[in-house]
């Protein structure tokens, strides 16, 4: 029984060690970006073939992240991007799809609502780490209501 106790208690330490903790990106400059949703025109494989009717894109260049590492120099961990379940203006987290480009400190990705990628894997060297995103937005017509608004929520998880 107190084995039994003790290993549960050490695979609850070890799952707090590696839980993700949110990053503060306050630094980031604020901006509230006013894009325009155009019609897809050419075949996109990343989409379903029954949405392709109904494919919206956008761009939002030259977005420039900083996240605060200070907590975090000297240590080797991950860094995701989250995107909340719930998207103002999409009404089915499956109505949106976002991919962007960086200028390489983090890595390019792809992310859905309710799902995170890893944007960073190494070693933290700088109390501020800063790269500049070119995004590309895929919205489904079908899920999109109106009034895109959305935050991404920055993890990081110390190895």
């Amino acid at each position: 029984m107190k084995l039994t106790y003790l290993i549960i208690l050490a695979l609850l330490y070890s799952h707090n060690l590696s839980a993700a903790e949110r990053l503060n990106d306050s630094a980031s400059p604020r901006q509230r970006v006013m894009v325009s949703l155009d019609w897809v025109e050419r075949d996109i494989a990343t989409i379903d073939p029954g949405d392709k009717l109904h494919a919206m894109v956008t761009h939002i260049l030259g977005l420039e992240i900083r996240l605060d590492t200070s907590a975090f120099i000297g240590k080797t961990a991950r860094i995701f991007l989250t995107l909340p379940t719930h998207i103002r203006g999409i009404n089915n987290p499956n109505g949106m799809r976002m991919t962007w480009t960086t200028q390489g400190v983090f890595a390019d990705g792809s992310v859905i609502p309710g799902n995170r990628s890893q944007i960073f894997q190494g070693e933290i060297n700088d109390p501020v780490l800063l790269d500049i995103f070119n995004i590309t937005l895929y919205i489904n017509a079908r899920y999109f209501t109106s009034g895109l608004e959305f935050n991404p929520i920055y993890e990081i998880e110390v190895q």
